[in-house]
């Protein structure tokens, strides 16, 4: 990342000189009336004041970036002033250009920096990511005790602006031995955030390029005690001839530009054979390059030029460990089944750690048992982010694994193994917990009793959650008093996230106000959580009693919570029509509760009212329902259409009923009418002729009520 970065920065100068070259040849001074009479100080306060203007002003972050680094270059009292000044000045949301980032990336690029930015420059760390990460870059620049301590302070600070991971990165671009002790330092220290931790060891190995120790704080433990008593100079010079000999030559994003427009330029009949000639390259860079660039025309054509596949499949052998990284890294986005034995051939031979990790991901998407027995003894790896990845790996393939009992034998007893053993001696606590989630799939209930002794404040985060989330997997009833005690006393937002879902599974409606009481923001606040709990209760409605879930829609009613009280109903709906004909005159009464819940939320959903409506009122006139009833059912069912523009049905409807009993046509043309005459009053005239209209096709209709319509089309139409 830092590389990147820095050959971003290089690139980013190249065009800030050309811009800046530019604007000085078409805003040359104007001079005096003999030019041969201009003095040197005059035209360089003429230079001194564009770069001045150009800081602060200029329109292109190129060009502030430019004039910043002409400035800090002059090493002037007056150029130094300005340089401080810019760095002073208040940085902008978002800015199209920053002048207080142009002086950082000016301090950063310059071969002996000043000591006395060190504060201003330290202020700007933690402002946003690009802020933070030019700022390190000018500290790191410095490389006074002042400096680096200023760097320590913010990434070792849990309360510090933003996130300091990308300062973390850009320190990985370092040779210097006291930022290394730092990385060292968070990478192993027990109490570093994960997060952190991650990121100060992804960090050492790019500073070190020993990608072997990955995330392992125990190997850069080791590393350190040697790397310590070596000098500083000598520290750094071995870094450089490190870097010198793994990343000779020209920039990787330079040469992946390079070949990307060569292939464009060539014909598309010669494009298979120009992609292999890149992918058979002697250059590694090259054929790295070539290796992306496969995965890119397939995302922007879905489809691989002819012949790379079965060349990507044999180039999981590369000579070149970045390369291969890169092959394995592809298949697993192309998901190539082909893929398995060669990736496995090689899983069985590689040397590196990153690339072990690359081809069990690769692995992971083909779904095949006999990749989840190759990754097993990895679980044994040297590497410690090896080992972790191969758990992590064989979570991903537990359901291929569960179908296989002698695998799944031969897994279980290795997890078991490793939880014994090796992720005693773990720091992280990162193996332990991947081992646990690898035991989730496999639905073991013999896991379940561990799976409840995990449930302890002195386990990771992660480790409780995979615990958890195994318990829910097994989905035993009997757990579901065991997780909700836990639940209680959990003091981290995911792992109650987790309970809250396992008991989906392991939880019974006897336990309705413990979910409950966790969609309410006094218990949990967590917004999140609050759902989560609440869609667990949803889910645990078909386990409740009539009796039980008549209380809860009459508590919901009560509440006026009426999205709360619609799924209630509905489970009590169910419950009524498996036992119909016994229930059919309460299932009719429950239709139009939930009809009248639908139309009572904010906003009203009529279009959900109507057929609840519709199926209550059928049952009523079939069965002589009481004059009142089909009378309240009839003036809701046709609200109900109006309110959902469902203009035709609504007449049609309305006609049907004085048809079946005429002494409705009062009640039902008022709803019409008055319906009509509410839409002009809302501004909505259109919708109150398309009513009117349809309601004036009505026969036998008294005279009082197609006056009013009448007068609503008028009304309409003013």
């Amino acid at each position: 990342m830092a590389k990147s970065w820095q050959r971003v920065r290089a690139l980013t100068l190249a065009v800030a000189a050309t811009v800046g070259f530019a604007r000085l040849a078409s805003a040359q001074p104007a001079g005096d009336a003999n030019p041969g009479v201009i003095s040197a100080g005059k035209l360089a306060q003429t230079y001194l004041q564009q770069e001045v203007t150009a800081l602060n002003s200029g329109r292109l972050q190129a060009e502030r970036d430019d004039a910043a680094r002409r400035l800090v270059a002059r090493r002037t009292d007056v150029a130094r002033q300005e340089i401080a000044k810019a760095l002073a000045a208040r940085p902008e949301a978002s800015p199209a250009a920053s002048t207080p980032l142009a002086a950082a990336r000016g301090i950063a690029d310059d071969v002996d920096p000043a000591p006395e930015f060190v504060p201003a420059l330290e202020g700007l760390l933690g402002v946003d990511r690009t802020h933070s990460e030019s700022a390190a870059a000018a500290l790191i620049a410095i490389r006074t005790d002042a400096a680096l301590a200023s760097l320590t302070r913010f990434v070792s600070n849990p309360a510090a602006r933003g996130s300091p991971l990308a300062v973390i990165r850009i320190m990985g671009s370092s040779t210097d031995r006291r930022v290394a002790e730092t990385l060292v330092n968070l990478t192993t220290n027990p109490r570093t955030d994960q997060v952190i931790a991650n990121a100060a060891a992804d960090a050492l190995a790019s500073m070190t390029l020993l990608s072997e120790n990955g995330r392992d704080p125990i190997a850069w433990g080791r590393w350190w005690q040697s790397a310590r008593v070596k000098p500083a100079e000598a520290f750094r010079a071995e870094l450089l001839d490190q870097r010198r000999r793994r990343l000779p030559g020209e920039a990787l994003s330079d040469v992946d530009a390079l070949v990307g427009r060569l292939f464009q330029l060539a014909e598309e009949r010669n494009r298979p054979e120009a992609m292999r000639r890149v992918l058979e390259s002697p250059d590694a860079r090259f054929r790295l390059a070539g290796v992306r660039l496969v995965f890119q025309t397939f995302i922007a054509t879905g489809r691989l030029v002819d012949g790379t596949a079965v060349r990507l499949r044999d180039m999981i052998r590369d000579p070149s460990p970045d390369v291969r990284q890169e092959v394995a890294r592809t298949l697993q986005g192309l998901n190539d089944a082909q893929s398995l034995e060669p990736l496995l051939a090689q899983l069985a031979v590689e040397p590196d750690a990153g690339v072990r990790v690359a081809i069990m991901a690769a692995l992971v998407p083909i779904n095949d048992r006999r990749a989840a027995a190759e990754i097993v003894p990895l679980l044994n790896d040297p590497s410690l982010r090896v080992a972790v990845a191969a758990a992590e790996s064989l979570a991903k393939l537990g359901n291929v694994i569960r179908a296989d009992p002698a695998l799944t034998a031969q897994v279980v007893g290795s997890l078991s193994q490793t939880l014994l053993g090796r992720a005693r001696q773990d720091p992280t606590g990162e193996l332990k917990a991947a081992c646990i989630e690898a035991f989730v799939p496999l639905r073991d209930p013999r896991q379940q009793t561990n799976f409840l002794g995990l449930l302890n404040l002195n386990e990771t985060k992660r480790t409780r959650v995979a615990a958890i989330a195994g318990l829910g997997a097994i989905g035993d009833r009997n757990a579901g008093n065991a997780v909700v005690n836990w639940l209680r006393g959990e003091p981290e937002a995911i792992v109650r996230l987790a309970a809250l879902g396992a008991l989906r599974t392991v939880g019974t409606f006897q336990l309705d106000e413990a979910i409950f009481d966790y969609t309410k923001t006094q218990v949990e606040p967590d917004a999140g959580n609050r759902k989560a709990a609440w869609d667990t209760f949803v889910a645990l409605l078909p386990d409740g009693s009539n009796q039980r879930l008549t209380t809860w829609a009459e508590r919901f009613f009560r509440a006026g919570e009426f999205d709360r009280r619609i799924p209630v109903l509905r489970e009590i709906l169910k419950k009524q029509e498996a036992a119909v004909p016994a229930e059919a005159q309460a299932a009719a009464i429950t239709r139009e509760q939930i009809g009248e819940s639908y139309m009572k939320l904010q906003p009203p959903q009529p279009q959900a009212a109507i057929p609840f409506y519709r199926d209550a009122l059928t049952y009523w006139l079939a069965n002589n329902g009481a004059q009142q009833v089909i009378l309240g059912l009839t003036k809701s069912l046709l609200e109900a259409q109006i309110a959902a523009r469902q203009y035709a049905e609504a007449v049609a409807f309305a006609g049907e009923s004085i048809k079946n009993d005429p002494k409705l046509m009062p009640d039902v043309m008022a709803i019409l009418t008055s319906a009509a005459d509410r839409l002009n009053e809302v501004a909505q005239p259109r919708d109150a002729e398309r009513l009117a209209t349809e309601a004036l096709k009505l026969t036998n209709v008294d005279q009082r009520f197609r006056a009013r319509l009448d007068a609503a089309i008028r009304k309409s139409k003013e």
